[in-house]
């Protein structure tokens, strides 16, 4: 639905609310939009800019850890950790601006924080540009930025002096935040759409009641289980929980207080911003914290090999296994594969006929139009349905399939509940098959073609 945005729409036009109750920061919406211009609408060209993110996030991570802890073996391994993360994997091809704001916060840290002649001498006017061009470019950088102009406060608490390459920068991201808010954020069309769509992401207030229990047993396992790297079998990945506890209690024994703070305030930010219901807690929502936890786990890591020997072999061969058993889950997830609908189209465009129907499933639609607009589906000698049914089951597609007649092809791909469960296909199927004839079937992974002869 992004990608059709994008790919029908100008320059101009992707400043003005999307179709589809899209949402994405408009710097994102340009630049992708710049891609697509050089190298046309196609697949590549939406995916590079996350990926190029991605990629660039990987170094400054590593520098930024070497920054912060001053141990280069700690922050190899957390190098390793989000490199063999296979969400960060995932959404680093994924036309959304997730990628995206991960590198903004690891930029808007290094910017803050890694000591070079340049930095050292202009930080402000650094500080002042790249806050300006995230908060354009990453909804969340506002989050980032808050962590940093907290520690700005504090400092001018310590100091009692206000300096300049505080003030300015603070004064910048206010002004540009201000700037958003009234072009793109107040009054947005689809505020209330994304609120009923996220509403069980936000944190509930009343902490005693089972809404909140179920909120916080979903949010554990989305970051320990589904973000974080972890052990793949059952509740395994309550270990990483352990360690990522046990890594903050470390850091606050060692005094890493500036540390503990960069790493857990964010997290803690956007907590508030989800109880206020004004951004939700939710997977692919925040991807961009996975390097702060990561950072977090390293730690722990590292301080327990140093724990549990004073050889050096045995040191290197703890953080080694450890690490090894962390990122273990990533080889069993390959290939990385969901709702291949290409394979599905494809074979209508060799097997169809001119005057036969094609019924779209709902699930399908967006993906199918963004096919027939880059030439992928051809199917302009069919005659398409498009499915727009009220409610997702299988009766309210028959009931929209019980008015067409002959030769028709389904065309199916993400099925609710999306976790991958082919039953609903499978009844529709069914059902179709006593009104008439199967002709023609091949499944795909996610995805799947069907031609019926129906009376």
């Amino acid at each position: 639905m992004l990608a059709l945005n994008i790919t029908g729409r100008g320059f101009s036009g992707l400043l003005r609310p999307l179709d589809d109750h899209q949402v994405a920061p408009v710097l994102f919406l340009l630049i992708e939009k710049l891609f697509t211009t050089l190298f046309g609408n196609t697949e590549p060209a939406l995916r590079i800019f996350p990926l190029l993110c991605s990629l660039a996030s990987l170094p400054v991570f590593y520098m930024l850890c070497l920054q912060l802890t001053g141990n280069r073996v700690l922050s190899l391994c957390a190098l390793i950790l989000l490199g063999c993360t296979p969400k960060f994997i995932y959404y680093s091809s994924e036309l959304k601006q997730y990628a995206t704001d991960m590198l903004l916060l690891l930029i808007i840290y290094y910017t803050a924080f890694i000591h070079s002649a340049f930095l050292n001498k202009w930080r402000g006017l650094a500080l002042s540009v790249v806050g300006g061009i995230a908060i354009f470019i990453s909804n969340v950088s506002i989050i980032p930025l808050c962590v940093i102009g907290l520690l700005f406060m504090n400092d001018l608490r310590q100091t009692k002096k206000i300096r300049a390459r505080h003030w300015v920068p603070v004064i910048t991201w206010i002004f540009f935040i201000s700037i958003n808010y009234l072009l793109f954020i107040r009054n947005h069309p689809h505020t209330q759409f994304m609120k009923s769509y996220w509403k069980n992401s936000f944190m509930p207030l009343n902490f005693s009641g089972t809404p909140f229990r179920k909120w916080m047993d979903n949010s554990i396992m989305q970051v320990f289980r589904d973000l974080l790297p972890s052990l793949p079998w059952g509740y395994l990945f309550i270990a990483t929980a352990i360690l990522y506890a046990s890594s903050l209690a470390i850091m606050l024994w060692k005094k890493e207080f500036r540390l503990f703070y960069l790493c857990v305030a964010p997290v803690a930010i956007h907590l508030l911003l989800s109880a206020m219901k004004i951004y939700p807690f939710e997977l692919r929502l925040i991807l961009y914290q996975a390097p702060l936890y990561i950072m977090v786990m390293a730690y722990g890591i590292w301080h327990l090999s140093q724990a549990l020997s004073k050889r050096q072999f045995f040191r290197s061969m703890t953080l080694t296994v450890i690490t090894a058993l962390l990122i273990f889950r990533l080889f069993l997830e390959f290939p990385i594969d969901h709702d291949e609908l290409r394979p599905a189209i494809q074979y209508i465009n060799q097997y169809s006929q001119p005057g036969e129907s094609l019924y779209v499933l709902l699930g399908s639609i967006p993906a199918t139009r963004y096919y027939i607009r880059t030439g992928l589906a051809k199917f302009d000698a069919l005659q398409i349905i498009w499915g727009q049914q009220r409610k997702i089951s299988s009766a309210s597609y028959l009931n929209e399939l019980s008015k067409i007649n002959g030769p028709v092809w389904l065309l199916i791909s993400h099925m609710y509940p999306f976790n991958g469960n082919r039953e609903e296909e499978r009844e529709v199927v069914h059902a179709l098959q006593k009104r008439g004839m199967l002709l023609r079937q091949c499944e795909f992974h996610g995805s799947s073609a069907y031609q019926f002869d129906l009376r």
